[in-house]
């Protein structure tokens, strides 16, 4: 138990992870970590986000950047409800001046 809570503090200092990600801090075979990432997903102790990718968190703002690389996020010029963000600006947005 304890090193399931290890592993975990661990995995929330990332925004996103994968099974290497997971071997890598627990040291097994890549078999045993699928074991282990299948297991705290059941338990919904991690979502998958797509393939090979993982976070603990709910923020999208804090997981999307890294789930494809290279990415920004734009147009974020503080706090707005999450229906305001967008991945990609329109013609009316907030990055477009006169």
């Amino acid at each position: 138990m304890n090193e399931k809570l290890e592993l975990l503090r661990e995995l929330a200092k990332l925004p996103v992870f994968s099974n290497k990600t997971v071997r890598d801090l627990i040291g097994k075979s890549s078999q045993y970590t699928r074991l282990v990432v299948y297991r705290m997903k059941r338990e919904k102790l991690i979502k998958e986000i797509e393939k090979n990718k993982y976070t603990l968190h709910e923020d999208p703002l804090l997981v999307a950047s890294h789930i494809v690389q290279p990415s920004y996020l734009s147009c974020l010029g503080g706090p707005q409800p999450p229906s305001s963000h967008r991945a990609t600006p329109d013609r009316d947005s907030c990055c477009h001046h006169p």
